[in-house]
């Protein structure tokens, strides 16, 4: 969650000017929090997928080589399909959540401040 709301944090700041644009130009606050909150999203939904394309394949590296090399046995590989989709749409709804900060100090935002530089 921290790193999400950092990411976001980063990517307000860094798009002030662009956030006064919209502004300035009819965008509501609402509109910048959707777009905020759809950002986390993004960023949520590409770690769980990378998450659960990595996940597995560096369990298998590590049971069936480092293990194998380092202590000389192996271990059961099993997937807990239940516990997984359940952590996954808590993480899901925390990165959601986590997107809801960066909005609302995008909110703190003086559009007229940032236009002037345009």
């Amino acid at each position: 969650m921290i790193g999400v709301i950092n990411t976001l944090l980063a990517l307000v700041f860094e798009s002030k000017r662009e956030i006064s644009i919209i502004r300035y130009l009819g965008g509501s606050w609402k509109q910048i929090k959707q777009n905020l909150v759809l950002s986390a999203g993004i960023v949520g939904v590409t770690g769980i997928f990378l998450g659960t394309l990595l996940g597995p394949l560096m369990s298998i590296i590590f049971i069936h080589v480092v293990n194998k090399i380092s202590f000389g046995w192996e271990i059961h590989f099993k997937i807990p399909f239940l516990y997984l989709s359940l952590v996954t749409i808590v993480l899901f709804l925390t990165t959601l959540t986590a997107g809801l900060i960066p909005s609302k100090i995008a909110r703190k935002i003086d559009p007229r401040r940032f236009i002037s530089f345009e």
